[in-house]
């Protein structure tokens, strides 16, 4: 099963979709007062329940569809002109202006859009030309009288394909120039072995002392609290985290390593360059969702990646008789092994 194939993970992050419980969704957002030239994005906000999926004013629209449109979903008769919502949209008149300013629905909607016209907005994010494309398909099947399951059914399809694509295109996370021909060799007798274990140690506890918390975990929370504000500047940590990981991984490249251990530690410089090449996208996720769904995927590969690297290195210590006191930098590799340990167990 891939990573797209579990519907629980998409449908729950967008708008259109909302019917999976606890997950996010995306809405059309527009520019913020003051800024120039920023394009409206999709945002994150926490969905409905699975089973609600609601109408909230009874107007022949779900709640989702109003976001869509830009209607009111508690007002069933948005531009107060006698019809309500649906009724309008199925007549094509634009359900935000009463007669005879009632442009046609479509074209009113499409406004709300990323403009390709403009060349900022023509630059395009992934998420914003998913959004038009979601939109296009979205009135199609419309129009062609199908029901609501069908629709959902529909655009969950067309967007599991779109990112698909867009997952094996962009291929694998790369590692960087990084590799073990390039290590700056010592040797491998038990002391050299023992001081570079206690400096990958002291490299990897000194880069994370401020920020030593889960980024999935830091992701969810970020997303959860701007789903309710509004305010995506919490992301910017990703971009400690994005620096702390360069830094570590630049250390790790200048590091003299023991030739037996060359090709461990230039997978784990090469995993720490990917994870800040990751957290970079992390710190963008508000201006740009769906290009941080494919980041998350790309985070769960790579720490499987950088795991089996980590866990190589211990092994290998284990192997050449390498033992580590608490207090020691290099003790960190007899904690991570448990955290391994732990992991392999659940």
């Amino acid at each position: 099963m891939t990573f797209f194939a579990n519907k629980k993970i998409i449908l729950s992050l967008i708008l259109a979709l909302a019917v999976v419980a606890g997950g996010f969704w995306f809405i059309y957002r527009n520019r913020q007062p003051g800024i120039q030239n920023q394009p409206k994005i999709l945002t994150a906000a926490v969905s409905k329940t699975a089973d609600e999926n609601p109408d909230s004013d009874r107007d022949g629209l779900k709640d989702w569809e109003e976001r869509l449109w830009g209607t009111n979903p508690n007002n069933p008769d948005t531009d107060g002109d006698g019809a309500p919502d649906g009724q309008e949209i199925k007549l094509g008149r634009n359900p935000l202006k009463p007669p005879p300013d009632s442009l046609d629905a479509t074209q009113s909607a499409k406004k709300r859009l990323p403009d390709e016209s403009n060349a900022e907005e023509k630059k395009s994010t992934l998420s914003a030309d998913i959004a038009r494309n979601f939109f296009s398909d979205y009135v199609s099947l419309k129009n062609q009288g199908l029901d609501d399951n069908q629709i959902q059914e529909e655009l969950y399809n067309s967007l599991i394909s779109r990112l698909e694509k867009e997952q094996k295109s962009s291929g694998p996370a790369p590692t960087g120039s990084f590799s073990a021909k390039d290590a700056k060799l010592s040797s491998n007798s038990k002391e050299n072995i023992k001081n570079y274990a206690n400096a990958l140690g002291a490299i990897i506890k000194s880069g994370f002392k401020k920020n030593s918390l889960n980024e999935m975990l830091l992701l969810k929370d970020i997303l959860t609290e701007a789903s309710e504000n509004g305010d995506y500047e919490g992301l910017s940590i990703f971009k400690d985290y994005q620096k702390a990981y360069l830094d570590s991984a630049a250390k790790m490249r200048a590091l003299a390593v023991p030739p037996d251990y060359a090709a461990y530690h230039a997978d784990i410089a090469g995993s720490f360059n990917n994870f800040a090449a990751i957290n970079a996208v992390f710190s963008n996720f508000g201006a740009d969702p769906f290009k941080g769904i494919l980041a998350i995927n790309d985070y769960q590969q790579e720490v499987k990646r950088s795991s089996a690297a980590l866990s190589g290195l211990i092994i290998k210590f284990l192997v050449d008789g390498i033992e580590f006191k608490t207090g020691e930098d290099g003790y960190i590799f007899v904690e991570i092994d448990k955290q391994l340990n732990q992991t392999s167990a659940l």
